[in-house]
């Protein structure tokens, strides 16, 4: 059979797949059976349709901007970025025109196959041919690098089972996957007040809606952990072209052992493509260091368009770009440098801009509600919101910056988890300027360290160094590699550059492995628990939400007080993205009537208290408002207005009883 026959039969059969279970359905929330297995099988299915597709879309994008000289890894990640990026931008346009219909989508994918469908064929017979290559080269590789490939293989394979898993994370229950859900069941896309985060520029959300009109929320899941397995090519890739032998391993390798990698890259978040499209962006600026050629600052704004249509933190990786443009120009003409800025910000602008342009029409804000506020969003609410952001990490003096790249390792204030922490190898990187003279990587280095810097200066939140982690992965491998550079280290090469790397991977492992068995993701993916119970296990406020849902009026409505996570709740419920409702409503009086009285206004007639929340918020609290909210609904309201429902070990649920 020829290989085109081949890559054919396979795109049927996951069409044949993703046909049945739409006809059959999703499982009911508390079934356990082997029918759990379908349900997997077409999330996977659909996720490799949805990547086939952006794969042939990118290839003739790539091609018109003559991008040549790629290796198949270059090209394979360049192509599916780029095409993830299409694809979720037509969705986005459907969304504005109030298309989101499943014969909108179906019809959409089968335009795009159609179009695409030479350019995805030959993709496919690519990677079918790569793989068959890999293989056969198996037995040339060292032995080190065969356990890090086998340790990067089980880490996916351990992925993959958490990603198969109902979603469980915080920020995909409070908008990631929310908001799509509002938008799906609204008919179209519009502005959400109460859940301020899902006004922001969300591409890959969109493509967590094609997954979620046809029932499958893991879809999202997986969909975030490719992007998880396009950055860590992506990395590999870069380490191949410019670093010694082995160095795109070894970076890969670093970048992958982060035992919080493989976290993020399971959850339903857009933090892994963002990173991806601000890495390739970088990459584009190294690419043109070497011909100077216009169109790879064409690609940089293409990418760096692509990360702000996903984030508004993407403005970093932007602004760096443009220091980039004009350090690399400064002894050029002026007219010169205006070009160039200008090629690359007119293109990521025209990338970006719907987005932008969507908020300032709706709002008159374009980046809404941040900074100018809108609907909805007077001053005090916007304060009290920049108010949290800006409690995460450490202190703000000059020596708290000093001490800041320590103080990732050591702070675990801020809500940073036990694993949320970068590589230990990181600190490597910091002997770069020391032991590594490359012209040629000088800039990238400076653009690394200017990236940590901008991260500084904003929220602090570990999750969003996340663009940085490949370039520190890369400066970290270089380093290793040239410290081992001696011929009085041959024997403790290995051990010092694979063996460091594999450790670290150990760890990761480790973690994946501890999760599987704590969480029982195994037991679920494979149908011998129920999502029901999954859940009731794993996501805090699962079990009152069944509660409200099952036991109060269609007419209630319960705040979820300092808890955004709504997507399994209906209209009974009020989630508290911006983690201050209660506060709000409570710090202008402290007065018991006139609480009430606001509450009712909402339309409350219930408090979910959450007990993991408010401890949570108590080291979010810099002006102190929150914890006296806090006691003031302990020690005034619930004895005079609230009457308790219902009680687990994570939330009470309280009726306002006053009128």
């Amino acid at each position: 059979m020829t290989r085109t026959r081949k890559s054919i039969l396979l795109v049927v059969s996951g069409l044949s797949l993703i046909v049945v279970h739409l006809v059959v359905g999703e499982r009911p929330i508390d079934y356990t059976g082997p029918r759990a297995l379908l349900d997997a099988g077409f999330a996977l299915c659909l996720l490799c349709l949805v990547i086939f597709v952006a794969v042939g879309l990118g290839s003739q994008v790539r091609r018109k901007l003559t991008l040549n000289g790629l290796t198949l890894i270059e090209k394979i990640v360049i192509d599916t970025a780029i095409g993830l990026g299409i694809i979720g931008g037509l969705i986005f346009a459907l969304g504005l025109i109030g298309l989101l219909e499943a014969w909108a989508f179906v019809l959409l994918i089968i335009v795009l196959m159609a179009f695409a469908w030479r350019e995805s064929c030959h993709g496919l017979i690519e990677m079918i041919q790569g793989a068959q290559s890999f293989f056969r080269a198996w037995r040339m590789q060292t032995s080190g690098q065969r356990w890090l490939l086998l340790l990067s293989a089980v880490i996916l394979v351990l992925a993959v089972l958490h990603a198969l898993t109902p979603p469980w994370d915080y920020d995909g229950l409070m908008y990631h996957l929310q908001a799509p859900k509002v938008f799906l069941q609204a008919g179209h896309i519009q502005l959400l007040p109460d859940t301020w985060q899902a006004n922001g520029p969300a591409s890959y959300d969109m493509l967590f809606m094609l997954g979620l009109r046809f029932g499958s929320d893991t879809f999202a899941k997986l969909l975030d952990l490719f992007s998880g397995v396009l950055l860590a090519l992506s990395t590999f890739a870069f380490g191949r072209r410019f670093l010694k032998p082995n160095g795109g391993t070894l970076a890969a390798a670093i970048l992958i052992g982060i035992p919080t990698i493989s976290f993020w890259a399971t959850w339903a978040y857009t933090d892994m493509i963002w990173a991806v499209y601000e890495f390739l962006a970088v990459y584009a600026m190294v690419m043109w260091e070497d011909d100077q050629h216009d169109r790879w600052l064409v690609f940089a704004g293409l990418m760096t368009g692509m990360a702000l249509s996903n984030k508004y933190l993407a403005v970093s990786g932007a602004a760096l770009i443009v220091v980039w443009l004009l350090w690399d120009n400064r002894r050029t003409r002026f007219t010169q440098t205006i070009k160039r800025v200008t090629i690359f910000g007119a293109v990521a602008l025209a990338i970006a801009s719907p987005w932008y342009l969507k908020n300032w029409l709706l709002s008159g804000n374009p980046i809404y509600p941040l900074v100018f506020g809108g609907p909805g969003w007077d001053r005090s609410r916007l304060d009290t919101l920049m108010q949290f952001l800006y409690s995460f990490g450490s202190q703000r003096g000059p020596l708290d910056y000093l001490l800041l790249p320590l103080r990732v390792y050591t702070d675990r204030s801020g809500g940073r988890g036990a694993i949320d922490w970068p590589s230990l190898l990181f600190p490597l990187a910091l002997l770069y300027p020391v032991l590594h003279q490359s012209p040629r990587l000088g800039r990238f280095a400076a653009a690394t360290g200017l990236r940590f810097v901008l991260w500084a200066f904003g929220s602090q939140q570990l999750r969003f160094l996340l663009p940085a982690f490949p370039g520190l992965s890369l400066l970290t491998a270089s380093v290793l590699i040239d410290m081992t550079d001696r011929p009085r280290l041959d024997r403790l090469r290995s051990i010092l550059t694979t063996g460091l790397a594999a450790l670290m991977m150990c760890m990761a492992l480790i973690v994946s492995l501890w999760f599987i068995i704590v969480s029982r993701s195994w037991a679920v993916v494979f149908g011998f628990d129920s999502k029901d119970s999954f859940l009731r296990n794993n996501v805090g406020s699962y079990a009152a939400v069944r509660f409200i849902q099952s036991q109060l009026s269609d007419q209630s409505r319960a705040l979820l007080m300092w808890d955004g996570e709504g997507y399994y709740c209906d209209a009974r419920c009020l989630p508290d993205a911006e983690q201050s409702r209660w506060t709000q409503a409570v710090v202008e009086t402290y007065d018991v009537a006139a609480v009430t009285a606001r509450l009712r206004s909402m339309g409350v007639t219930n408090l979910l208290y959450s007990m993991q929340n408010a401890e949570f918020i108590k080291g979010h609290d810099p002006a102190g408002q929150q914890r006296q909210a806090i006691d003031f609904f302990w020690q005034q309201y619930q004895p005079a207005c609230a009457r308790q429902l219902y009680s687990d070990k994570y939330n009470v649920l309280f009726e306002i009883t006053c009128s």
